[in-house]
């Protein structure tokens, strides 16, 4: 009862590479059997992920993850956050009702959430057919979360890091990850090896140092060089692993846009942290080029970009060469939650 009647198990002594089965059995009673793969070690020239995000249950039913399920090629599926999300019945979504109904708070309302989400035949069956590399974004605990709050919980619902330990004790509980603290907190940023063919540094972008989002574009914090999406800390160790990466590719996994939207300020993404981006960006333009790959979820549409501090000037970029490019960003759509109403053309070109 303590751990919500999970239970989880770091199997030891597999082999690279390789293609389990197993199963759970208790008294007479056999669970169904799961598969997964290990990652391979040495020479590697091809793998395959799923990439997905945001799955509102209240939006619609989970084909999504019934097709990756159906995948027998993958080597694993990345999330890269949105898992649960935390409202109430109605308030976003009106297909399917939530359990608990009302906006979730309380360690029992987030553990009740994971079990609902659970009851679900696709998502049972994504799991079941392979290894899950995750990490949260906002709403597996509240919309617009940074480290010391969010825009979607109010003081009446009490303290934020209670909400917070209540959300991430619930998710360490559920999701199939390594229960890694420090300070007592879930540490979600991490490198995992896949031979010498891709490192996948997965970042967290949202709850582990995250400074407040500006208000906007005249709030004279936006440009303060101090704001942080991921903290120093969390930073220096991107920059670490980067660096010291020996891999073909460098697959970077996290939660928000990093592409410049230049006629459109959403402050919740590294728009709203020019300054650590632009370190980034420095960090990259002075290292090798083309084998950096950005992976990111958050807003329930596809884009693919060049990343590079000036997109907008024809002159410091030109594609066919690849000059001015410091890495490609891919953002992949919600399993379910939905996309941004209105044509992105009009979202990034000038009016």
């Amino acid at each position: 009862p303590e751990r919500d009647f999970t239970a989880k198990v770091e199997a030891t002594g597999l082999e690279p590479g390789t293609t389990y089965y197993y199963r759970f059995s208790f008294g007479a009673m056999n669970s169904p059997i799961g598969r997964t793969r290990t990652a391979p070690e040495g020479n590697r020239d091809r793998l395959r992920f799923a990439v997905c995000s945001c799955a509102s249950y209240a939006h619609g039913f989970f084909h999504g993850y019934r097709r990756i399920a159906e995948r027998a090629d993958l080597d694993a599926v990345i999330f890269l956050g949105d898992y649960i999300y935390e409202y109430a019945t109605g308030r976003y979504g009106n297909v399917r009702s939530y359990d608990p109904a009302h906006e979730i708070l309380t360690l029992d309302d987030y553990r009740r959430r994971y079990r609902h989400y659970r009851l679900d035949r696709d998502l049972q069956e994504v799991h079941r057919q392979h290894p899950f590399i995750s990490t949260w974004d906002d709403h597996e605990s509240a919309d617009n979360a940074y480290r010391d709050g969010a825009s979607n919980h109010k003081l009446a619902e009490g303290a934020w890091m209670d909400r917070v330990l209540a959300a991430s004790t619930a998710y360490r509980e559920w999701m199939p990850i390594r229960e890694v603290l420090e300070e007592g907190r879930l540490r979600l940023f991490r490198t995992l090896r896949y031979g010498n063919l891709v490192d996948l540094v997965v970042l967290d972008t949202r709850l582990w140092a995250r400074d407040m989002q500006a208000s906007g574009p005249s709030d004279p914090t936006l440009t303060d060089a101090s704001r942080t999406l991921t903290g120093t800390q969390q930073e220096s160790w991107l920059f670490e692993q980067l660096g010291s990466s020996t891999a073909q590719w460098k697959v970077v996994c996290q939660q928000v846009m990093m592409a410049q939207q230049p006629f459109v300020l959403n402050t919740d993404q590294w728009d709203g942290y020019p300054a650590q981006r632009t370190r980034i960006f420095n960090f990259l333009a002075d290292g090798p080029r083309n084998d950096v790959v950005i992976l990111t979820g958050d807003i329930h549409s596809s884009w693919a970009s060049d990343l590079t501090p000036n997109p907008t000037d024809a002159a410091s970029y030109t594609p066919a060469s690849g000059e001015g490019s410091l890495a490609v960003e891919f953002i992949c759509p919600g399993i379910t939650s939905p996309g941004l109403g209105m044509s992105i053309d009009r979202l990034i070109r000038p009016q």
